[in-house]
């Protein structure tokens, strides 16, 4: 029976061996990993699903790799496989190799083929599958397959420059608004109290948005008390 990963590390082995074989662990009809497989008295096995949907509205029922014609509409549980597949979804890090960015993290295959119509490097399973039917490939090595996703990195890089270039427009755009208004209210008011409040000043440079926000405000009726009052609001 099996346990957990670390009593079967024998089985393990044989998994990372056998991952790599799409006909040993992949149904024959959707070409992913077996999922509630059935076996056949011809000895093929299928996803139980798999098989129902291809017999389906079918009058002879036979095996959709070798053609043998078929008694039963109910085949029994491939109990081994499925406990094998069931290990591999368990105990991912079975079949996820040393260079996992080299390897589709869906099938645990090497990339081998690149998808001009998706623009992502894909396996020889995925290149199979409905999913890129009808799409354009072409075969990709090592060197390639680093070129090619540095290339889809790179719009996310550009993009986080982007923003952070953004941010900065924004804080200079504040603190130039925030002088400019400072200055207005400088020239319009007698400013020679301003120098018992320099803590005030100190926060207005570190937050210039609050203080701008303050600066907005419509000013008290006596002039040479106007910076007084929003000097007094940021404190």
């Amino acid at each position: 029976m099996i346990k957990t990963l670390e009593d079967n590390k024998h089985l393990g082995n044989d998994v990372k061996t056998m991952s790599r074989t799409p006909d040993d662990l992949c149904c024959p009809i959707c070409r992913d990993i077996y999922s509630d497989p059935v076996i056949l008295s011809c000895s093929h096995s299928y996803c139980k699903r798999c098989l129902h949907d291809w017999w389906d509205g079918k009058t002879l029922l036979e095996c959709p790799v070798c053609k043998k014609r078929l008694r039963t509409k109910n085949p029994p549980c491939n109990l081994a496989l499925k406990k094998l597949c069931e290990l591999i979804r368990q105990n991912k890090r079975l079949v996820v190799p040393e260079e996992p960015e080299s390897f589709c993290s869906l099938h645990a295959e090497r990339f081998e083929f690149f998808c001009e119509d998706h623009q992502e490097p894909v396996c020889l399973i995925c290149k199979l599958s409905d999913a890129h039917s009808g799409h354009k490939f072409r075969p990709i090595d090592a060197g390639q397959l680093k070129t090619e996703l540095r290339k889809l990195l790179r719009p996310l890089q550009e993009k986080l420059k982007e923003e952070k270039r953004k941010k900065s427009q924004l804080q200079i755009a504040v603190l130039s608004n925030t002088i400019q208004d400072t200055e207005e209210i400088i020239k319009l008011e007698d400013a020679s109290f301003l120098l018992d409040f320099g803590s005030a000043s100190n926060k207005l440079q570190h937050h210039p948005l609050e203080g701008r926000k303050c600066l907005l405000k419509p000013p008290p009726p006596r002039r040479s008390l106007s910076l007084f009052y929003f000097y007094f609001q940021i404190i």
